[in-house]
Formats: C-alpha cells, sequence, structure tokens
C-alpha cells in the first residue's frame, strides 16, 4: 500500500464526515421546521374556533354541536350575552 493509497482513503473518508456533517444539519433544520409549524397549527386549531364564536356568536351554537356532541345540545348551550367588537 502506497502513499497514494492512503492519500485517496483519507480524502473519502473526509467527504464521508463532511457529507454526514451536512445531512445532520440539514435533519436539524428540518425538525425545527416541523417543529415550528406544529406550534402555528395548533394555534390556529385551537384558537380558531374561539374567535370565530366571539366574532359570529350566530356561530356558537354550532360549535357547542360540534365540541360537545350528545352532551350539551345546542339550545341548551350558554349563549353570549355581548356581541363582538
Amino acid at each position: 500500500m502506497g502513499p497514494s493509497w492512503l492519500l485517496g482513503r483519507s480524502v473519502r473518508e473526509r467527504h464521508q464526515q463532511e457529507r454526514r456533517a451536512v445531512e445532520a444539519v440539514a435533519a436539524e433544520a428540518r425538525t425545527r421546521e416541523r417543529l415550528h409549524l406544529a406550534g402555528e397549527v395548533h394555534d390556529i386549531v385551537s384558537h380558531t374556533p374561539g374567535e370565530v364564536t366571539a366574532a359570529h356568536p350566530s356561530l356558537e351554537e354550532a360549535f357547542f354541536a360540534l365540541t360537545e356532541g350528545d352532551r350539551c345540545s345546542p339550545s341548551s348551550a350558554p349563549r353570549r350575552t355581548s356581541s363582538a367588537p
């Protein structure tokens, strides 16, 4: 085994290490983006129904019917007394 073989092996190993490092950074970036999107989706899904019913009190019965099912009928759901600004 000559010095050229050792040099070639060293270069290949270095390229593989660099490739793995780039892949690790990309995987971390994907994970951060997924967590960010999950937080955005959570905010939209968890906060929007309340905002919709506050802005449109007539939709409150439908909201309660969807979220409460058989436990609470729309006619027995509490009604808002003030309208949204």
